[in-house]
């Protein structure tokens, strides 16, 4: 296994054998786990993020439940789901790309 994908896999194992459908998913319960995410220590500069560290996280999150492998797949899946997504997450800047998501992902240490 490649070494970027390392933290991806640590959080699928998680949710591996979960038969979980997204649409039937109320989007206030969602706020819910924002409520978690948006707790999250985001250590990064922030002149320079454009993209919310909850919001990626919870894209993460749904993309995985979503059985999403890899990087650019939890990209087309926030991408394909965009209109849904922006019913409970902020997305300032419109969806991340796979590179900002996977970047922030690994070098995040979750407090």
């Amino acid at each position: 296994m490649a070494k970027k994908y390392k933290k991806l896999e640590e959080i699928k194992t998680m949710f591996e054998d979960m038969e979980i459908d997204l649409n039937q998913i109320e989007t206030n319960e969602l706020q819910n786990f924002m409520i978690i995410f948006k707790d999250q220590n985001d250590t990064r500069t922030q002149g320079k993020v454009k993209h919310l560290m909850s919001d990626i996280i919870m894209i993460c999150f749904l993309a995985i439940l979503a059985r999403c492998d890899g990087w650019d797949e939890i990209a087309m899946f926030a991408n394909s789901k965009e209109e849904w997504l922006k019913k409970f997450l902020e997305l300032p800047n419109g969806i991340p790309t796979h590179d900002t998501i996977q970047r922030v992902i690994v070098f995040k240490e979750f407090s």
